[in-house]
Formats: structure tokens, C-alpha cells, sequence
């Protein structure tokens, strides 16, 4: 009974050692990998967060117990409350601005998981540098966009085919077309027969990158049928 007793509690004890272990080794995962990642329960306690989580936000695991982290992190009931909604679903990713200790924001990307105790693990990534990259090429955008409709001169974007993607008011008014009617167009009917071939050759020439730009001297066909003489110069725009 004794020797029983003994491989009992041996058995006892390499469990516990087993799940000391476990626990390190998870432990270790969580605080090292490049991702926030909290611990919470069903009513969103949070019970652990990870390094990550603390060098982006300030919150450590224990000020993270002790506060309602959900009302710090997301001041703006509004979004406190699209995240709880989004925390209790645990599908798919959503963004969402966290604010850190200092009251800054820290854009961010988070997905949930939820384990078999009910308790959930929340995982987020940082986008900061997505959303700047964003913002920046947005700005470019609506500065090209500017600059192309305000511009005095006739300009226009077209498809390899030859449709009229977009153009300014410019060239609307130097063949008498509408805006909205140039854009359901196709050059040819615009362009005077003889020209055609040349418009072509600039549209083959710069997708084969022979040349960045392709000048030439081009008549159009205004809306009233009378003939208009442009200088045109051909762009290669990539998109």
C-alpha cells in the first residue's frame, strides 16, 4: 500500500511539474511574440496581458487587473461598445483605434479567440505604419485629382483599349463633350480617322516601355463635327 501511495503521488507531482511547465512555455510564447495578446474573461476582466500589449500601450498585466482596461483603452463609448460587440462575436479582424496610458492613439487590427472555459484571447497587431502609409497615398490622390480636374490643359486618363477612363473640363470643352459623356467614349470617336493609327502606336509604345513619353500633333472630332488641332503628349501612368 505504501509503494502505491509513493507512485501515487510521484504521479501527482510530475502532473504539476508537467503543467508548470506548460504554463512557462506558454508564458514565454505569448511575451515574445510580435503581437498584443490579452487574457480575459467572459465579462472582458482582463486577466493577463502581454509584453507587446505593454510596450505599445503602457498597460501592464497587473495595472490591466485593476482598472476597467476597456474604458481606458477606448474612451469614445461608441467604439468601447463596437468592441465588446466585436470581442463577443470571435470572428474575422476589425480595426480599431486603442488608446494607450499617455492618451495617445495606437491604430490597430485584432481578431478573438475563444477557449472551451468560455475565457477569450484577444490578439492584435500594430497598423500604425499601414494606416500613415494610407493617409499619405490618400493625400496624394486628391492632390492629383486637383491638380488633373483644375488644370487649364486638356488632359485625360485612358485604358490600353482606348476608353476614356477619366478627363477634365478642359478637354470636355475642347471637344464639347460633357464630362460624364466623354467618360462612356472611346477615343476613336473623338479622334480624327487619319490620327487613329498614330494614337495607337503612343498606347503600344509606352505599355512596351520603348518611352516614357510619346508627343505628336493630333486632330480631334468636336461634338458639332468640326476639327480641333492639339499638341498631345502621351503619358504611362501605372496603376
Amino acid at each position: 500500500m505504501k509503494k502505491l501511495n509513493n507512485i501515487f503521488f510521484k504521479n501527482i507531482l510530475g502532473y504539476k511539474e508537467d503543467a508548470v511547465k506548460q504554463q512557462e512555455l506558454f508564458k514565454a510564447v505569448v511575451d515574445n511574440i510580435p503581437a498584443m495578446i490579452t487574457y480575459y474573461d467572459p465579462s472582458i476582466k482582463m486577466l493577463m496581458v502581454n509584453k507587446e500589449f505593454t510596450r505599445l500601450t503602457g498597460w501592464t498585466s497587473e495595472e490591466a487587473q485593476k482598472v476597467d482596461l476597456m474604458a481606458e483603452c477606448y474612451p469614445d463609448p461608441k467604439i468601447r461598445e463596437e468592441a465588446k460587440n466585436f470581442m463577443a462575436k470571435c470572428e474575422g479582424w476589425h480595426d480599431f483605434p486603442v488608446t494607450d496610458k499617455n492618451g495617445f492613439v495606437v491604430e490597430s487590427s485584432w481578431t478573438n479567440v475563444r477557449l472551451a472555459d468560455g475565457r477569450q484571447i484577444g490578439i492584435g497587431i500594430d497598423i500604425s505604419a499601414r494606416k500613415k502609409t494610407e493617409e499619405a497615398l490618400k493625400e496624394s490622390e486628391e492632390r492629383f485629382r486637383s491638380i488633373f480636374d483644375k488644370s487649364g490643359v486638356a488632359k485625360a486618363l485612358t485604358r490600353p483599349d482606348g476608353k476614356l477612363l477619366r478627363v477634365n473640363q478642359a478637354f470636355a470643352d475642347l471637344v464639347g463633350y460633357s464630362i460624364k459623356e466623354m467618360e462612356k467614349i472611346n477615343f476613336s470617336k473623338i479622334t480624327y480617322p487619319d490620327d487613329i493609327a498614330i494614337s495607337k502606336e503612343s498606347i503600344r509604345s509606352l505599355l512596351a516601355n520603348e518611352q516614357r513619353i510619346f508627343r505628336f500633333e493630333k486632330r480631334y472630332i468636336q461634338k458639332k463635327r468640326w476639327y480641333y488641332l492639339d499638341r498631345r503628349k502621351h503619358n504611362f501612368i501605372e496603376k
